[in-house]
């Protein structure tokens, strides 16, 4: 009898155990991953028809020894068509600098931007996506080579 209770319970706990189903791309879908630091600034995401508009003031720390910016955009599994709208604009005391319109599937080489101390360091970053669908990773690095 003590060996069929026993029996039954762990068959009982073995099965009742659900575990959260695993991401495949280790972002939960519709929340973007922003880390904005003194070196570096990334938004990433893992879209399902997501939109949203945000700006991030930019925590890229202004030195003497700096003399680029490396920018990194990476889209993957787009999903979305040319009517939807996606735009990532660098901005620099309210001058566009950088804009990135994105309509398919995106891979850039890390670009090189020298940058002159007083005019260029960007300051804020704006994020528009309209139902956008996909992966998209979007890198700056501040560099003191």
């Amino acid at each position: 009898m003590n060996n069929t209770i026993l029996t039954l319970i762990f068959i009982f706990s073995f099965f009742s155990c659900v575990e959260p189903p695993e991401h495949d791309y280790g972002l939960v879908e519709n929340l973007p991953v922003v880390i904005n630091t003194d070196n570096v600034f990334t938004y990433s995401l893992y879209g399902d028809k997501y939109t949203s508009e945000d700006t991030f003031d930019l925590q890229l720390l202004l030195s003497d020894s700096i003399h680029k910016v490396i920018t990194s955009l990476i889209v993957s599994d787009f999903a979305g068509s040319n009517r939807d709208t996606t735009v990532i604009t660098v901005e620099k005391d309210s001058t566009v600098v950088d804009v990135f319109s994105i309509t398919s599937n995106y891979s850039s080489n890390p670009t090189e931007t020298e940058v002159d101390s007083v005019f260029y360091l960007p300051k804020q970053v704006s994020v528009k996506l309209d139902q956008f669908s996909g992966k998209l990773e979007f890198l700056m690095i501040r560099s003191d080579l």
